[in-house]
């Protein structure tokens, strides 16, 4: 079973190309405003490197956010042509999940993995996802988590506490110190640290209260490497939504949020809908 997943919902375009859940080659760029340029090239290098043609996929995996507006319907349009071109089937995964995933906790126990993703306005796309028993690993300084494509990683065996939505980074704050409270270890990982310097400072309080209330934290760029090789181990695991034939054709990102310019438009409008 030869798949190809990809995801382009982050600053991170992650491309792999596996068999049964095993990553063959894998690729991590962190190109800003890239992946339109670099997602297709890359899926071709992956397959060569991989030795597996096109016609070889027996089915196609995508994060589908939520994400980047434009950033996460580049993979999702990529691999919907592909799948109908080559008639496999799709696989959908959130991307929050499969970031989940490529996280690694330090303990066996009660783990709650918080992944967040920066949505403009103080707010963060997130999720919860626990786990009874995680058995994997943590480098020495017990901070950066890093995936390493183990069977152990966090994959179908995770309950979802919390599905994917849309809250305030103090919400989000407030929820990983309840998790917390119930004896739950908590790792998040979010990509605020690679916000500009500006709504880095304007974010500042509430990050420190998210790191206080989290036993160990990672930044999404050390845990990225680890997405493309989280989404193959999902599809693997029964943990990704399939489609085919025609139906290929109605997967759509999970945007989670109106289009920023309609939030403006909005805001200029006045109740009944007048300029």
């Amino acid at each position: 079973m030869a798949v190809l997943a990809m995801d382009t919902a982050t600053d991170a375009l992650a491309v792999a190309v596996g068999s049964r859940g095993d990553s063959l080659a894998s690729a991590c760029l962190r190109v800003p405003r890239g992946h339109s340029r670099l997602l297709q090239p890359t899926v071709a290098q992956l397959l060569t490197a991989a030795g597996i043609a096109p016609a070889d996929l027996t089915g196609i995996c995508v994060g589908v956010g939520p994400g980047s507006y434009t950033g996460v319907r580049m993979a999702v349009s990529t691999a919907k042509a592909m799948a109908t071109a080559l008639g496999v089937p799709l696989y959908t995964v959130s991307t929050l999940v499969a970031i989940a995933n490529a996280a690694v906790v330090a303990e066996q126990g009660r783990v709650a993995v918080l992944p967040l993703l920066y949505a403009r306005r103080e707010r963060a796309f997130g999720a919860v996802y626990t786990q009874v028993g995680a058995d994997t690993s943590v480098d020495e300084a017990g901070a950066t988590l890093i995936g390493d494509g183990g069977t152990d990683a966090l994959h179908s065996a995770a309950t979802v506490a919390a599905p994917p939505q849309v809250k305030s980074l103090a919400e989000w704050a407030e929820v990983a110190t309840s998790l917390r409270q119930a004896n739950w270890r908590i790792v998040t990982v979010h990509d605020l640290r690679s916000q500009k310097p500006q709504v880095q400072t304007q974010l500042a309080e509430v990050i420190a209260v998210l790191h206080e209330a989290s036993d160990a934290v990672a930044d999404l760029a050390d845990v990225a490497p680890g997405i493309g090789p989280a989404l193959l181990r999902l599809t693997a695991a029964g943990a990704a939504e399939m489609v085919s034939g025609d139906a290929v054709h109605d997967v759509a990102p999970d945007y989670a949020l109106a289009v920023e310019a309609e939030v403006k438009l909005a805001e200029r409008s006045d109740p009944h809908g007048n300029r």
